[in-house]
């Protein structure tokens, strides 16, 4: 009997484990603010927020699974389409800049850069978005 409860509390610790290392570290988020980019005035729009809790699970869910690199610098052609500030339910902020065409994000002050892949799943965190 021991031997099964010591084999149950690894597992457990080998499935958080793994959930933590191949997590991109989005969780507990209280609202997203997403402001369109206009490229006629250069200027974003005012914006909308989101607070509802199944787009915030379907935001979070999707940007976890996003390919992930760390420390990266990218030079874009193109001013992004999105910028998406996230807050946080202990209040802090982070913008993310998103390009709706190639699925690629990027996360300032971090300079860490997400790319969602499939299409699927790109064509769903746009519909958040929007």
């Amino acid at each position: 009997m021991m031997k099964w409860l010591l084999l149950f509390i690894g597992l457990v610790i080998a499935i958080i484990s793994v959930y933590a290392i191949f997590s991109n570290g989005f969780s507990n988020i209280k609202s997203l603010k997403v402001q369109e980019f206009d490229r006629g005035s250069n200027k974003y729009n005012k914006g909308k927020v989101i607070k509802d809790s199944s787009s915030l699970k379907i935001f979070t869910k999707i940007l976890n699974r996003a390919n992930h690199e760390t420390n990266a610098h990218y030079e874009m052609a193109f001013k992004e389409d999105f910028k998406v500030t996230i807050t946080y339910e202990d209040d802090t902020k982070e913008d993310l800049f998103v390009w709706k065409n190639s699925g690629f994000i990027i996360r300032y002050p971090k300079n860490d850069v997400f790319r969602i892949k499939n299409e699927s799943q790109r064509k769903e965190f746009l519909k958040v978005l929007n």
